[in-house]
């Protein structure tokens, strides 16, 4: 026998009707608010890109400042070796190994915003001293952002004449003892010169960023700690 339909049973049907009617609503609505997050988007992407090109304007006009500071900088021994051991993260990481040959480091020159994604490249250019421990004397890296990803365009081979930096440096870190990070402390600056770099510590953000456009404020930082 059929079982009549009570209340109840009406009820029920109705709360779930509802239900699914609000749930329907709800992803119209999503899809609505996702449509303007696009638009969003898009203005954001726009905005970057006038911004860049007002930066790459800039950065031109400042060509001739930076080689009057790069004349100045010459003056200053071992400038570019201080304000790189001078930086916070870097003196956390660095390794005597690298010191040795960062000493004859002469000049690091940054050609900043390449194209409208913001491309660079970076180049240390070394005296004729480290010529007996590696080759060649400049090492450059240019990466490029392409659909919002970091790429390496072009990198400099380091030929080593003896051992590497980081193989010493990984032989020191392997007789340590305790517990300590390792993998962390396994860190070379020349690794920026990897193509497939990867470490907490980004040379070239640290160098593009910090060290290129106000290195008088880490050459500076020791002088004032030991005033202090």
């Amino acid at each position: 026998m059929k079982r009549q339909k009570t209340s109840s049973d009406e009820d029920g049907s109705s709360l779930k009707q509802r239900a699914y009617s609000e749930s329907q609503s709800i992803e119209d609505i999503l899809v609505e608010f996702e449509d303007i997050d696009h638009k969003l988007m898009n203005l954001d992407r726009e905005c970057a890109k006038e911004q860049m090109k007002i930066q790459r304007k800039f950065d031109e006009k400042k060509r001739p400042i930076l080689e009057e500071r790069k004349k100045v900088i010459e003056k200053i021994p071992r400038f570019w070796y201080d304000t790189l051991c001078r930086h916070p993260l870097i003196a956390e990481h660095i390794h005597s190994e690298d010191l040795d040959i960062l000493k004859h480091l002469k000049h690091i020159e940054l050609d900043d915003n390449l194209d409208d994604e913001g491309s660079y490249c970076i180049s240390l250019i070394f005296d004729e001293g480290v010529s007996d421990i590696m080759e060649p004397l400049v090492l450059k890296k240019h990466i490029i952002y392409k659909d919002d990803e970091e790429k390496v365009q072009e990198v400099t081979t380091i030929k080593w004449k003896s051992v590497s930096p980081k193989t010493l440096i990984t032989e020191k870190i392997n007789k340590m003892e305790g517990d300590i990070d390792k993998e962390k402390l396994n860190f070379s600056i020349f690794d920026f010169f990897d193509k497939d770099f990867n470490h907490n510590v980004d040379i070239g953000d640290i160098i593009r960023r910090d060290i290129f456009h106000a290195p008088l404020l880490y050459y500076c930082d020791n002088e004032q700690a030991e005033e202090e």
